[in-house]
Parts: structure tokens; sequence; C-alpha cells
């Protein structure tokens, strides 16, 4: 039997896993001072103090939610500004193991 399809409060989209708001969701409106402070930890390759970061602002996050969130910035940054990372995606992950 397969579960309900969950959606996001905010969006309306599916979500990928338990949390509501979505990722994506969650990344609007964050405070600029903490939104720069996430994109300097993801650009730097500090993606453990970028979850501590999400974990502190949103309270009761837990780490496969606050990952999902760095995931979702992490693939953002990425895309728009790729130059400003010194590894490549398989690099910067290695080792990694939430």
């Amino acid at each position: 039997m397969t579960e309900p399809t969950k959606w996001c409060e905010t969006c309306g989209q599916p979500l990928s896993g338990t949390l509501s708001p979505c990722a994506p969701c969650r990344l609007v409106g964050l405070p600029s001072e903490l939104s720069s402070r996430l994109d300097v930890a993801i650009v730097t390759q500090h993606p453990l103090m970028a979850i501590m970061y999400m974990q502190s602002h949103f309270a009761g996050l837990g780490m496969p939610g606050a990952l999902e969130v760095v995931s979702v910035r992490y693939a953002q940054l990425r895309q728009a500004r790729p130059g400003d990372f010194a590894c490549t995606h398989e690099e910067y992950w290695e080792g990694f193991d939430s």
C-alpha cells in the first residue's frame, strides 16, 4: 500500500520527504545575515556548518531536513555561481556521510 502524497503547506508542491514547508520555501525569506553565512559555509565546503545554521534557525529541524535545505541551496549556488566553488561536485561531497 502506497502512502498518500504529502504537500508543501506553503507552495502546494509534492514533498520529496516529510519536511513542510519544502526546502525551497524554507530558503525564501531567510534573514540576509543567515543567508550570507549559509552561502559562505556552502561555497567554502563546510556543509556541516551550513546544516547547523539551518537547525539553529528552524526549531525542531532534524539532520535530514536541514541537509535537504542545504542541498537545495547548494544546487542553486552551483548553478548560479559555479566559479565560486574550488572543487567538483564529487569532491565537495566526498567523505560526507549524513
